[in-house]
């Protein structure tokens, strides 16, 4: 934290490392996308390129990250990076082993689900002023477990004919025996 005199730019600086230790993906994704749009397979040895080659493409994206260009477009850099620099951040929090978990179930859920429930320390994190992830992925975010019952509560009686089949798929009768 001492390096950086902004937020922006602590995350910036996780985003960079997030990108580098994830940069196979992002050119796995660009030889996907180019099998889509033209129907050649052509994929991209990450390992096979050079500093240079692989340079524009990190530059590209951190760059359209700090002229705020993407919002919840590319989640799984997005939200590690800012959790560890909100956690880095916090000068009188302690990162633990049980952090990088819950980070990554964080990085997981947070995108796709409605509801993401975990412990008041990571929603903190998450919906920060410098981070909002609620607000950018439209989750709702909860610790309390009073409140996540009644959130579950009030979107089943809204959606009771819809959801009740699969809870009583999923919650009712011996599930292992169904698997068996």
């Amino acid at each position: 934290r001492g390096e950086h005199r902004s937020f922006k730019s602590l995350f910036l600086a996780e985003l960079m490392h997030t990108i580098k230790e994830n940069e196979y993906h992002w050119y796995d994704a660009m030889a996907y996308l180019y099998y889509l749009e033209s129907g050649k397979e052509e994929p991209m040895n990450s390992d096979a390129m050079s500093e240079a080659e692989k340079r524009p493409a990190r530059n590209l994206m951190w760059f359209l990250f700090k002229k705020n260009k993407i919002t919840n477009e590319l989640p799984s850099y997005h939200i590690p990076a800012g959790l560890y620099a909100a956690a880095c951040w916090d000068t009188t929090r302690q990162m633990t082993k049980n952090d990088v978990l819950d980070f990554y179930h964080a990085q997981l859920a947070i995108p796709y689900c409605d509801v993401f429930l975990t412990e008041t320390c990571l929603k903190s994190l998450a919906c920060s002023r410098h981070l909002r992830f609620d607000e950018i992925y439209d989750t709702a975010i909860i610790a309390d477990p009073q409140e996540a019952l009644v959130y579950l509560s009030g979107n089943l009686r809204k959606d009771g004919a819809r959801t009740a089949p699969l809870l009583q798929e999923l919650f009712g009768g011996d599930t292992y025996a169904r698997s068996a």
